[in-house]
């Protein structure tokens, strides 16, 4: 097979890969060096993509440091593609007052001044504890987010230990954007997608995600159990 033929297929083979596990941006400086041998088996594309991320990382961190110069930033917007501000805009934002910055580095966590529920449930138990911890070290896998799904579900559940409970869509909603909100690095979608109606292209598809899943799995063992009951479920 000619060099550059490889070349072109191994780049398409790699983009469809991403784009099948929603891989965007965010998800991208987030995944770990096992997570990316999962999506790239090739070894020698695979050390490609690994030097690259590594200098995409120590980029975005100098960005947020306001360590690089104009022309650094100009030539790192050339692979990631930056908003452009203007002199009046720039000069603008020096007029602002300075605001607390929150990295959106694999290691940050982000702590708002009005916690959301998501960040109280999981402080309020050993489980949300350790996986905050992983986080902050960058050791958040397909398993941790698994676990962080179940802590969330569970607790929002615990809250009135009521059988009938539902939780609606738009709650779910809130949810996964409040695991966003404490988790920078995280992508929405991986927690939940709500139903997407029927197209001329393609059919109904029902809810997904983290969140969804472990709530019916949940669901289906409390009616299993007795608990949970057609009697006492609207």
């Amino acid at each position: 097979m000619p060099y550059c033929y490889s070349i072109e297929l191994n780049s398409k083979l790699v983009f469809f890969s991403f784009t099948e596990n929603f891989i965007d941006f965010e998800s991208l400086l987030s995944l770990t060096e096992m997570e990316i041998e999962k999506l790239v088996p090739q070894l020698g594309l695979r050390k490609k993509i690994l030097s690259g991320l590594k200098t995409l990382h120590r980029s975005v961190k100098e960005i947020e440091s306001g360590e690089l110069s104009d022309f650094s930033v100009e030539n790192i917007e050339e692979e990631v593609p930056l908003k452009k501000l203007n002199t009046k805009e720039r000069s603008a934002e020096k007029d602002l007052p300075k605001r607390k910055k929150f990295r959106k580095a694999e290691t940050a966590l982000n702590y708002s001044e009005i916690q959301n529920t998501a960040r109280k449930y999981l402080d309020g138990n050993i489980i949300g504890r350790k996986i905050l911890a992983f986080y902050k070290k960058g050791l958040f896998d397909s398993s941790i987010r698994s676990q962080l799904a179940e802590c969330i579900i569970v607790s929002e559940l615990n809250v009135d230990l009521d059988p009938k409970k539902v939780i609606s869509p738009q709650r779910f909603l809130e949810l996964r954007n409040e695991i966003v909100e404490v988790f920078p690095t995280e992508t929405a979608a991986t927690y939940y997608v709500p139903t997407q109606p029927k197209t001329n292209l393609e059919g109904a598809k029902q809810p997904r995600g983290k969140l969804y899943d472990k709530y019916t799995c949940i669901i289906k063992d409390l009616r299993a159990s007795g608990f949970r009951t057609a009697n006492n479920c609207s």
